[in-house]
């Protein structure tokens, strides 16, 4: 496995967030699109925008069920090659990077007293470099 696949899950997670922000949005437009306001001209429209609406929120939901199953499918790749890594420190800092996600900061300080951010974050490009990946 390589780093740049490693590191997809990152880019899949972002992706799911931004289609989660558009399904908000697009939910927040059909509670504000159902009010009537009185003394409001009336738009004559030959389009079914209320139809086109709960359209796009439904492809927007299938959206993200699909890459949710993305999510999860690298995770799983991720967790088995984690777990093929012989050294247990590397073992533990792929995982809480590439895992759980979580920043420099986050994962020395899971690691445990003395190890910094930068330190870690050089063991994991270094790791990778070693393995011209």
């Amino acid at each position: 496995m390589t780093k740049k696949e490693i590191e997809q899950i990152y880019h899949l997670n972002n992706e799911v967030k931004m289609w989660q922000r558009e399904l908000d949005r697009l939910r927040c437009k059909s509670i504000a699109g159902g009010a009537v306001l009185s003394n409001a001209p009336v738009k004559n429209c030959v389009g079914d925008s209320t139809g086109e609406l709960a359209s796009s929120i439904v492809n927007c939901e299938e959206i993200i069920n699909g890459k949710l199953a993305e999510v999860q499918f690298a995770r799983s790749r991720i967790i088995t090659y984690i777990a093929s890594v012989d050294d247990s420190y590397m073992r533990q800092v792929l995982f809480y990077r590439n895992c759980s996600l979580m920043s420099w900061k986050q994962v020395a300080s899971e690691l445990g007293e003395g190890y910094t951010s930068e330190a870690v974050r050089l063991s994991y490009y270094r790791f990778f470099q070693e393995r011209k990946m």
